[in-house]
């Protein structure tokens, strides 16, 4: 969900496509074995299981690339005179076209399925707040996700949110205010993921995950104060036994409210790696090859469309009307969902999200 420019940063489209694969990977198996007999499954159906429980994870990582990038944008634009105008239509033509096309193909599949009895579009909520950025409120007070296609969308109502206060933040402020208040944020977000009263208000709110994006800020700033950074080279040490402490009590200690938190240290350590890397380097080779970046470049279309694809698919071509991997028939579909939804988010980058975004930039920083 970056913005292109002219000094674009290809390994961060490598980790957004590693990001979006864990949330596909997530919901195309782990949650899909959910729904099978798990007397079905064998060692290693069980083990994919295992590993892919972790994908919710990318969303974290999504929400700090997210917050670096939008903070390097206005931090590097802060005297900008059309500073608010530029940032808001170029958000608003990368984000609300496509998601507001899901929205319209959402009404009308509920009706061709309506008969399917599918979770897919089980239990909507009112399609008014989709449209406003603020189905996480409502997840938040009715206890559920709402219709399975729509579920991923709350974390796009928590980036927008999110945007609605960091350009002020970081116009208004100099940099270490807005230090101060990301670090403010990050030491409140597992108070508030403590002390909610259920389990979808820790997960879903703006507050409750205001941290991972503003570690990304902090990266940004970070990335333009040679002074920190040199501290930091010269400290390297102690961030890495900072590290460590954090994934120790991640593993051991248990603490559920600190769980996004720790996760989203140890991204923003794989990103600020990421961001020094040179060509040569193994690891940049490795985020820069052409599947990632393929998947980095449509992530928002894949991140968007993929349970609905899957869905639909399952609903027309399996005895199962939820995705099921009890039998090889699911594993086909599931992989034809994934190539479909490869092929239509190219073909949307390339004549839809792409133009309107070319459109966008129409309208630069002055």
């Amino acid at each position: 969900m970056s913005e292109p420019n002219s000094k674009r940063i290809i390994q961060l489209d490598g980790l957004r496509g590693i990001a979006v694969l864990f949330v596909v990977f997530f919901h195309y198996f782990n949650n899909a074995y959910a729904n099978t007999a798990k007397t079905s499954l064998n060692a290693v159906e069980t083990t994919i299981q295992k590993i892919t429980y972790w994908g919710w994870a990318g969303v974290d990582l999504f929400f700090i690339l997210s917050g670096f990038l939008i903070a390097s944008i206005l931090l590097q634009n802060r005297g900008s005179k059309t500073y608010f105008s530029t940032f808001y239509i170029r958000r608003f033509s990368r984000i609300v076209p496509i998601y507001y096309l899901l929205l319209i193909l959402f009404v009308i599949a509920q009706q061709v399925f309506s008969d399917a009895q599918s979770k897919l579009f089980a239990r909507p909520f009112h399609i008014g707040w989709y449209i406003s950025f603020l189905q996480n409120l409502q997840m938040s007070m009715e206890g559920y996700f709402g219709a399975y296609a729509l579920a991923p969308t709350w974390s796009l109502a928590v980036e927008e949110q999110f945007y609605l206060v960091i350009p002020w933040i970081i116009y208004f402020l100099k940099d270490k205010r807005v230090l101060v208040f990301c670090l403010l944020c990050i030491l409140l977000a597992p108070v508030y993921r403590t002390f909610s009263d259920n389990w979808y208000r820790s997960y879903t709110h703006l507050f409750a995950r205001i941290d991972a994006p503003c570690y990304g800020v902090l990266l940004a700033l970070l990335s333009r104060n040679k002074d920190w950074i040199t501290w930091l080279k010269k400290n390297w040490w102690a961030f890495a036994g900072l590290l460590m402490a954090v994934l120790f009590s991640f593993f051991f200690l248990h603490v559920k409210a600190l769980n996004h938190s720790i996760i989203s240290l140890a991204f923003m350590a794989l990103v600020f790696v990421a961001l020094r890397l040179q060509q040569k380097h193994f690891m940049y080779r490795f985020l820069t090859i052409p599947f990632l970046l393929k998947m980095g470049k449509y992530s928002y279309f894949i991140y968007l469309y993929h349970l609905v694809i899957n869905g639909i698919l399952f609903i027309c071509f399996s005895k199962h009307i939820n995705p099921n991997l009890g039998e090889f028939q699911g594993y086909l579909v599931t992989t034809c969902s994934f190539l479909l939804t490869w092929f239509l988010a190219a073909v949307s980058f390339a004549y839809f999200e792409g133009r309107i975004i070319q459109w966008s930039h129409r309208f630069p920083y002055k």
